[in-house]
């Protein structure tokens, strides 16, 4: 199973998100969950770095993304980001509607963590 753990601030904006494991759906490389999982979170992650100019600290390794903001943002950056992180939410939730069985996604508000 895919795990993604998004973790928010007292704000409830997201400041890091972790996924890790495999769907197991399909054989490797035929997988559609991993490979939607892997697309969702590795556009934000382009898209913070490519388009917005921010560098988030990555861990990337076989069946792992660990990624978090960097503290200094300044606000209108900051917002933009907010809007990618929350597409990618959102895009998390809707292959887990279809594939409940291949991806957990829970949410972590101040040390509570919720399944979504």
């Amino acid at each position: 199973m895919v795990r993604v753990r998004i973790n928010r601030d007292q704000r409830g904006r997201v400041h890091s998100f972790k996924v890790w494991g495999h769907a197991r759906f399909a054989p490797h490389g035929q997988d559609i969950v991993c490979a939607a999982v892997s697309a969702v979170t590795h556009t934000v992650v382009i898209g913070m770095k490519k388009v917005l100019q921010v560098k988030p600290v990555l861990n990337v390794k076989e069946g792992l993304l660990e990624c978090s903001l960097p503290p200094d943002l300044l606000e209108p950056v900051q917002e933009k980001v907010d809007l990618i992180l929350e597409v990618m939410v959102t895009g998390l939730e809707e292959i887990k509607k279809e594939y409940p069985d291949y991806i957990k996604v829970e949410t972590c508000n101040g040390g509570e963590i919720h399944e979504n």
